[in-house]
């Protein structure tokens, strides 16, 4: 904490943990039939101290959660020497949280302050600054949320071979979803001029946050193909 001519830097530690794990299966099942699958899942969690000159306490640092997940499938079908069709259908999905750990406490009845956030989606001690004091800050600046988002691909081609042609044809269907709500300073920030003005009660400037956030998209597409060798 700095007030112009002293110093104090905080000990407040990041740590970020993460777990991670894949598997695979090939299977032959006859002559004609082949099966394959990949399954990928890494979530993980961790505690940020994403300014260390200005974050004074544990409660308002950055705690995130993500997880990520991959999945992917083939099947391989040959009833002749001349046709082979492939089918392969795939699926990833990611999800990410940004929040303080303070973020489930109402600062009205937890803090005693009425800052006007209602949407317990903000809760939390609001960011909150003091000109004079400009190394010191006590709240939290998120939430953001990053997700989930999905994204699935499924496409099959058939091979067949003709005379001296070699023909291929097929289709792919992707779908790729998104819902976000990526904010920052939703709960209401705060500064003030000098610390007796904050121990007053009279802000210098705020703001509040109003409307919905959240956002829905959607994306599909579609693709046919032949060729001839």
């Amino acid at each position: 904490v700095s007030n112009g001519s002293t110093t104090l830097l905080t000990a407040l530690t990041s740590n970020n943990t993460v777990y991670s794990g894949v598997g695979k299966l090939d299977y032959h099942l006859n002559d004609k039939n082949s099966l394959s699958g990949m399954f990928f899942m890494s979530p993980g969690t961790g505690v940020f101290v994403d300014d260390p000159v200005h974050e004074v306490d544990s409660r308002w640092v950055t705690a995130q959660t993500a997880r990520a997940i991959v999945g992917s499938g083939s099947w391989t079908y040959s009833p002749s020497s001349l046709w082979v069709n492939s089918l392969r259908v795939g699926y990833s999905h990611y999800h990410q949280l940004y929040f303080s750990p303070d973020h489930t406490v109402n600062p009205l009845t937890g803090y005693g302050i009425n800052t006007g956030v209602t949407n317990p989606a903000s809760f939390g001690f609001p960011r909150t600054r003091i000109s004079d004091f400009p190394s010191f800050q006590i709240g939290g600046q998120w939430p953001k949320e990053v997700g989930p988002d999905a994204v699935t691909d499924i496409s099959d081609s058939v091979s067949y071979l003709h005379g001296n042609h070699s023909l291929k044809f097929g289709g792919e269907f992707l779908l790729n979803q998104s819902t976000n709500q990526v904010t920052n300073q939703t709960k209401g920030p705060m500064k003030f001029a000098t610390l007796q003005d904050f121990f007053a009660g009279m802000l210098q400037s705020s703001n509040i946050a109003t409307g919905n956030f959240v956002r829905n998209l959607s994306v599909k597409g579609f693709a046919v193909f032949l060729q001839d060798h």
